[in-house]
């Protein structure tokens, strides 16, 4: 910790303020297509095709899929993208997701901002989605995902390099160990399954 507090007093190389985008892997174009127009409906933005790739650009924003035999989608890691959708559409998306066959799962996250419950499923590629309740204009791809082996050299590399902030930690605190420990009890059913370090049941001071 003492390392990232040096880090943020300087100035960082670059100055990153949105996300430009987010690159995937999918098998069908057109199954990726039908899966992600229910969801950028209401983004106001534009596909664009090409012979092995297809993009829609929203904005500043381009979310670009590349056509690939064997995806490399992590599906069982934390990694998703999370997608900003009117609070008023989210039931009724997943509603049409339910009716194609790709049932949604209602879970939170641990960030202040994510305690409300969301929609996650995977997409027919199996890249996971989080569909996030907006009640405002905002950005289509509000945040991205990603497993880390080392916190403290990556926090460095996104306060240092790229000028980002740290907003929020989890399990530094006892309020924190608490929700850990009603989770392995089985009173957090609805907690995301990548929130939790221990597996359910087993003894928390087993793995502190």
């Amino acid at each position: 910790m003492t390392r990232v507090a040096v880090e943020r007093s300087r100035a960082s190389i670059l100055t990153a303020d949105i996300i430009s985008g987010a690159t995937l892997e999918v098998a069908d174009l057109d199954a990726a297509r039908s899966f992600y127009d229910r969801i950028f409906r209401d983004a106001g933005g534009a596909w664009q095709a090409q012979s092995d790739a297809l993009t829609y650009q929203a904005k500043d924003q381009k979310i670009a899929f590349v056509k690939v035999a064997e995806p490399r989608v992590l599906a069982d890691s934390a990694q998703h993208q999370a997608y900003r959708v009117p609070r008023g559409r989210l039931q009724a998306i997943a509603d049409e997701m339910e009716k194609a066959g790709l049932a949604p799962n209602w879970w939170h996250e641990d960030h202040p901002s994510e305690g409300e419950r969301s929609i996650y499923l995977h997409d027919p590629s199996g890249n996971r989605v989080q569909l996030i309740a907006a009640d405002g204009p905002g950005p289509l791809l509000e945040h991205f995902a990603f497993e880390v082996h080392n916190l403290e050299p990556i926090s460095v590399f996104y306060l240092a390099v790229l000028g980002g902030t740290i907003d929020h930690y989890f399990g530094r605190n006892m309020d924190d160990y608490e929700a850990a420990k009603a989770w392995g009890g089985g009173n957090d059913p609805d907690a995301a399954p990548w929130t939790r370090f221990f597996p359910r049941g087993n003894s928390l001071n087993d793995h502190m």
